[in-house]
């Protein structure tokens, strides 16, 4: 690190942004917020997009603050102590909780982690910091202190059993209450000792109670205190909180008699474990989120990388000659291309950005079509039965996929008995599902209580212990030596793209369940409704398109195919860029070709900002994305058509050229 002045603060950030593609990626594109601030002052030098939506404000906004004025006044001082330690001449990390202040004033909880960039005179000056919000885990920590506050006031209001324990005699006296508790009456317990106690104890609870027990009669503890099973008379355990203190001794101080209570904390228990079980649930649910964010952003990336691959192998075609043993070789890149386009496409399914054909799906018929299917591609050691439950509701979806969701499924429970055989047993109905349903079985809390369309396919299986239950759904995750695709991380993300859930039960020994459930349609369809945008025609006159995409590689090879196809086109590497190139030549433009993602201004903001200008010019987005996702994104906006990545020479002869012609004719008439 080198000594800096206040004067060098600029060129800093400067120099850091200019520092290359992957610096710019990172800082702008990042979840978390990102900020480069001065130490003296605490001013800000450079903000990420992400901090910026964090806070509500827009960045020449938050760069003309410091860090005092967006931070709540109750957490000034970890500020302040975290600036003594830096002037102290620590240059270790820092990692800390505090509240910033939102725009619209309501706090916002973050966590902070800060390191020195630049140093003078051996002290740090500049300081980048990594800003996670954490409101929503502040706020989940605030309502299990109320949970538990509320919990314990109904402990106290709760009805308590009373016991009188004779040491030396093992006589124990207990109140009714007490019986009631376990389903007795008091004459059926009598006569009562502590052999009675540790005989309706549970099995795993008898080692904690008779060390506890222990601990307090050798003085140990001041009070007996443990949370115990007993067996109710009607065969169900209960959770009872025992506890105790020895009120007589002998003359030698031996323990002689002890007082204690018993409560029913059943209710109280049921209730924690169920939090316990939200709270796993709600934090598998952030990871899974994270990897369908991260699983979409590598497939649109790769599709660009895939886009030039397929460009150049279309181009390189027109140049070779028909029967040179250069064409099976280019026959074969093609060929890879497409299977790389077919995993993007599962991890387009993933991050729940798939593209469908969507009609109406009866589940009962749709499994009849591929039973012959299933049946054979399973293991011989492996029995398949059908409890299909009379007619099912119909719901919306692509049928191929929901076919690969239950091929999926079916062939994994298969895989899972190849050694040891069993059945699979795949049902489907419908039922209605409640509110609470939803929220503890699926977590699914988005989905409105209603009747729901079911698919369950039950296996015989090893089960799973909780740590594969809990990586299950991960992209590419296998517990077997070898595995392929992103298995049931696909399914997971066809099912919501379908507005489903799902829902695992697992143990070890006891094989796996898997429910599926889809809204039923209120009204049903007949006909299929593609999604597509169905574009054709030709092109038989010049044409100048404006190409706007920030990967040079895809930009130069898209200007050549389409100059290859008797196109001109006027480069641009952003939105910015492109709308100075639309103001100067927009005589000359009869259409754009726009890509989505883009830095400084991306693909959304630069269609409208075209659309403000010339509401008729034809624009056909492209993107790596779905085209059911961009479709949502610019519906009722006057989108020309859709380009998918990768595209062919072929695609952009019969699709781009196509919409930019039919669309545009007549406008500079």
């Amino acid at each position: 690190m080198r000594d800096a002045r206040p004067d060098d603060e600029k060129a800093l950030v400067d120099e850091l942004r200019a520092g290359g593609k992957l610096y710019r990626a990172i800082f702008d594109a990042s979840p978390a917020g990102i900020t480069i601030v001065t130490l003296e002052g605490l001013r800000f030098l450079d903000v990420n997009p992400a901090l910026c939506r964090m806070v509500g404000y827009a960045r020449e906004e938050l760069l003309a603050k410091t860090i005092p004025e967006i931070t709540h006044p109750g957490d000034a001082e970890l500020d302040s102590r975290a600036v003594a330690r830096r002037n102290e001449g620590d240059g270790s990390p820092l990692d800390y909780e505090k509240r910033l202040v939102h725009k619209d004033g309501h706090p916002v909880w973050v966590r902070l982690y800060s390191i020195p960039l630049e140093f003078a005179a051996g002290r740090p000056t500049i300081i980048l910091g990594v800003v996670l919000d954490i409101t929503r885990e502040k706020l989940s920590e605030q309502e299990s202190r109320e949970s538990r506050l509320r919990l314990d006031l109904v402990a106290r209001s709760s009805r308590i059993g009373m016991w009188d324990w004779s040491i030396q005699t093992g006589d124990l006296k207990v109140d009714e209450i007490w019986a009631d508790m376990l389903g007795y009456t008091l004459g059926e317990l009598e006569p009562v000792d502590v052999r009675t106690f540790f005989d309706a104890l549970h099995p795993d609870d008898l080692k904690v109670s008779r060390e506890a027990l222990d601990d307090h009669l050798q003085g140990s503890t001041e009070f007996y205190e443990c949370q115990l099973r007993f067996r109710h008379k009607g065969g169900s355990w209960i959770w009872i909180l025992a506890r105790g203190k020895v009120f007589e001794r002998d003359e030698v101080g031996n323990p002689v008699r002890m007082l204690g209570t018993h409560m029913d904390i059943t209710h109280l228990k049921q209730v924690e474990l169920r939090n316990q079980e939200f709270d796993r649930q709600f934090l598998q649910t952030q990871k899974l989120e994270s990897l369908g964010v991260l699983a979409g952003g590598i497939a649109h990336d790769f599709n660009n990388i895939l886009t030039v691959i397929q460009g150049h192998a279309d181009l390189a075609s027109t140049l070779i000659p028909e029967h040179s043993p250069g064409r099976n070789s280019l026959r074969q890149i093609t060929s890879a291309v497409r299977q790389a386009g077919d995993l993007c496409a599962q991890m387009l399914a993933y991050s729940g950005r798939g593209n469908f054909l969507i009609e109406p799906i009866d589940l009962n018929a749709l499994l009849g079509d591929i039973q012959q299917l299933l049946r054979t591609s399973i293991s011989k050691k492996t029995q398949l039965e059908f409890d299909l439950q009379g007619p099912v509701g119909r719901f919306r979806g692509d049928a191929t996929q929901v076919r690969q969701v239950i091929l999926n499924l079916v062939l994994n429970a298969s895989e899972a008995m190849e050694e040891t055989g069993g059945r699979i047993v795949v049902g489907a109905g419908t039922r209605e599902f409640s509110r609470s349903e939803l929220d503890t079985d699926f977590h699914a809390e988005t989905l409105e209580p209603g009747v729901f369309t079911f698919l369950r396919v039950v296996d015989e299986g090893p089960g799973m212990d909780e740590q594969t239950r809990e990586r299950a759904f991960e992209p590419f995750f296998t517990t077997r030596f070898t595995g392929r695709g992103l298995g049931l991380s696909a399914v997971l993300g066809i099912v919501r793209s379908h507005r489903g859930a799902l829902r695992l039960e697992t143990e070890p020994g006891r094989g796996a369940a898997f429910t599926l459930i889809f809204p039923v349609l209120n009204e049903e369809k007949t006909e299929a409704e593609d999604l597509s945008l169905p574009v054709s025609g030709s092109v038989n006159s010049p044409m100048t398109l404006l190409l706007v995409e920030d990967e040079s590689m895809v930009l130069d090879l898209a200007a050549g195919m389409l100059e290859r196809l008797g196109v001109s086109t006027i480069p641009a590497a952003d939105g910015r860029r492109a709308m100075a190139a639309y103001r100067e030549h927009r005589d000359r433009i009869d259409g754009v070709l726009l890509d989505l993602t883009m830095p400084v201004m991306d693909g959304e903001e630069t269609f409208m900002e075209l659309r403000r200008l010339d509401p008729r010019l034809p624009i056909v987005i492209c993107s790596g994305y779905s085209e059911k996702e961009v479709e949502r994104r610019f519906f009722g906006k006057g989108l020309t058509g859709f380009l998918s990545k990768p595209y062919s020479l072929a695609s952009l002869r019969d699709v781009l050229l196509p919409a930019v012609r039919n669309t545009g004719e007549g406008r500079k008439g």
